[in-house]
């Protein structure tokens, strides 16, 4: 059992869409975007979604672990609220039919995508193309979007469903096994946290079975940051989160 976890753990953890990015009926072929710079990396092109729209901000979202970014039509409608320009992140291989994701090209997505938004070639006149850089996830998305607040100029950022570290989350799930030593796969939220002082929001609920509360309430209480809030939610599970009362809340935060 130990060696089928190992070796199996991507599929384990990475429900992928498959279906070709382009193949998005919910975005125009203008709001479909690829972007590839010059860093040396393994992987150098990151596709998206771009809708743009009044204000010269940009909220950036890092999608969950299932499906696509394609899909995110919900949390979208409720993003447009805000007059916020929005960024929707595809995670390499996750429209993609030959390959797997992994959490280093995941990580590289994230690179990628400041460098279009601060790329002095498309935008000469400015340091960065938008004035505030608004950043969300959700459940996976909290290590990419943490890793990003961490590394690159944030001025919010909303997590729901967070997690401190993902091996703590699996071994809760497989208690009698040595997940710690096992877990190729470890986001660690807490780890690129620490020095994030800027608005911080965290969204959860007390009756999450995929991600404990426990996690949440590690992560949140370990940042020493006299910017962050959290909402704690009854009655709502992992995935069914985007109450209109939520909805609410996220629009109010980024608007």
């Amino acid at each position: 059992m130990i060696i089928y976890l190992f070796f199996n753990q991507k599929s384990m953890l990475y429900f992928p869409d498959k279906t070709d990015f382009l193949n998005c009926k919910n975005f125009s072929e203008e709001e479909k975007k690829s972007y590839e710079n010059n860093l040396k990396m393994n992987y150098n092109k990151t596709n998206f979604y771009e809708i743009k729209w009044e204000k010269n901000n940009v909220i950036i979202f890092f999608h969950w672990n299932a499906g696509r970014a394609c899909d995110r039509i919900k949390i979208l409608e409720n993003l447009k609220k805000t007059w916020n320009t929005i960024i929707l992140v595809e995670y390499f291989w996750y429209a993609d039919k030959e390959n797997s994701p992994d959490i280093i090209q995941i990580l590289q997505n994230v690179d990628i995508i400041w460098n279009y938004i601060k790329d002095k070639e498309k935008w000469p006149m400015k340091k960065k193309r938008f004035d505030k850089v608004y950043v969300m996830w959700r459940s996976l998305g909290t290590w990419p979007a943490s890793y990003f607040a961490w590394k690159f100029e944030t001025d919010k950022l909303l997590l729901i469903s967070a997690y401190d570290e993902l091996y703590k989350v699996a071994g809760s799930k497989y208690p009698i096994f040595p997940v710690k030593y096992l877990f190729t796969q470890n986001y660690n939220s807490k780890k690129y946290l620490n020095n994030y002082k800027n608005d911080f929001l965290l969204i959860h609920w007390k009756k999450d079975k995929v991600i404990p509360y426990k996690h949440w309430l590690d992560l949140f209480n370990s940042l020493e940051n006299k910017n962050k809030k959290m909402i704690s939610l009854e009655n709502i599970n992992h995935h069914n989160i985007f109450s209109e009362k939520i909805e609410e809340k996220i629009v109010e935060y980024f608007r």
